[in-house]
């Protein structure tokens, strides 16, 4: 048999495998919202075959309608609005969150229509999530399949199992993922295969909840352990027990109650210094999963306003992220201040100290930067030897937050 019939069956096999696969995830979805809304859905107008993977130009495998959300779905809780906005001058889909809605699956299906990577039809208003999870599956092999098209020569199981893996996350999406937060740094999370999804599409995963090391008991007793860690000894722990396990004990309430909105200063300022400019990435709070961008100009954090209740509102598309109580301003497609008013009491969003110290941390950063700039410029060349010996400030920056680095 030649390379390019062995390359045809292979072919075959593994569409029939993700064919499979594919289905047997819609069904399942479909299964979940008869039983949860008593509705008649017709499962073969939904699972859309993959008629042809072919690893050689990676056509699209999914030939399905974004119309399909309208007709074939008559359940409420899984359609969601669309929102156009525009993002730098790009007309651009989001998807806005119903009560019940799965915000894992929406806040990455919103980073990637922001990227310009996922597209949906033309002034299309709704769309469900067996859609949102077909328009996942098309990216995959258009985006990640390719990729790994010189591994699955030389490891065909295994790249069938990692498709494998990848469909089945897809059904998870629609329920939520449990995420365990580590208090070392904004990325750390333990680890479970359902995190794979955001390496599969390239979305970093930050969270905000880190202890300051100047709260010395916190971060020497605290600071290494992970959020499940702290409920379980808050929970099973005893007052009455030896000296060292009480005080794990009381700090660990302590620190859950006094950090409530799950978000610090320190960790703020440490998602300031980790994420770049133009960045779009997922930010986890609360048990919520929200898109979060980074201006390239004003250095600025902004979350993406997903409430299906914002719907109309053209004035409120983002909101600020610079206080740890949900405080901030909502502002509109080009980011500006909008007239209409946070959800959060006056009292907490008008804090002038916690917001200077935000603006004074920016201010400083950029300073430096300048400066570091300038002084380049103006030093004649030194030898490597006596270059090394000199530490920048950008590099001390970077040395106070080293616990925070992330892989790039």
């Amino acid at each position: 048999m030649s390379t390019k019939e062995l390359e045809n069956q292979h072919s075959a096999s593994l569409s029939d495998t993700v064919n499979s696969i594919l289905e047997e995830i819609i069904d399942k979805i479909v299964d979940s919202n008869e039983k949860s809304e008593t509705a008649s859905v017709e499962k073969n107008d939904i699972a859309t075959k993959i008629d042809t993977l072919n690893l050689n130009d990676y056509s699209n495998p999914l030939k399905s309608d974004e119309n399909l959300a309208i007709s074939s779905v008559k359940t409420e809780n899984n359609l969601f609005a669309i929102k156009w906005i525009s993002f730098f001058g790009r007309k651009v889909p989001i998807v806005l969150q119903n009560i019940n809605g799965p915000c894992p699956l929406i806040s990455i299906c919103n980073v990637l229509l922001l990227r310009d990577q996922m597209h949906l039809a033309n002034n299309i208003e709704v769309i469900s999530n067996e859609i949102l999870i077909q328009k996942l599956a098309d990216l995959l092999f258009n985006e990640f399949v390719p990729r790994l098209q010189e591994n699955a020569s030389k490891s065909v199981i295994n790249f069938e199992q990692i498709i494998s893996d990848s469909l089945t996350i897809f059904e998870k999406l629609q329920y939520g993922l449990d995420v365990n937060v580590k208090f070392t740094g904004v990325s750390d999370f333990e680890y479970t295969r359902e995190m794979d999804i955001f390496d599969i599409f390239a979305i970093s995963l930050y969270h905000g909840w880190l202890i300051d090391p100047e709260q010395t008991e916190f971060y020497q007793y605290l600071a290494d352990k992970s959020y499940n860690q702290l409920v379980e000894i808050s929970i099973n722990g005893n007052e009455n027990s030896d000296t060292e396990k009480a005080t794990l004990k009381l700090l660990a309430e302590d620190f859950l109650k006094s950090t409530a909105s799950q978000l610090t200063y320190y960790g703020l300022s440490a998602l300031h210094s980790i994420l770049k400019p133009h960045e779009l990435s997922i930010l986890f709070r609360n048990n919520h999963f929200s898109t979060i961008y980074k201006h390239s100009k004003n250095n600025r954090l902004f979350t993406l306003v997903t409430d299906s209740g914002y719907l109309n509102h053209d004035d409120i598309v983002w909101e600020t992220l610079d206080n740890i109580e949900g405080a901030g301003h909502f502002c509109d497609s080009d980011f500006k201040f909008s007239e209409a008013v946070s959800n959060a009491p006056d009292s907490s969003r008008q804090n002038p100290h916690e917001n200077d110290y935000l603006l004074a941390l920016s201010l400083q950063q950029q300073e430096e930067a300048a400066h570091q700039q300038e002084t380049q410029r103006s030093l004649p060349q030194e030898s490597p030897a006596r270059s090394s010996q000199r530490q920048s400030p950008k590099k001390k920056d970077k040395l106070k937050i080293k616990n925070f680095q992330i892989k790039i």
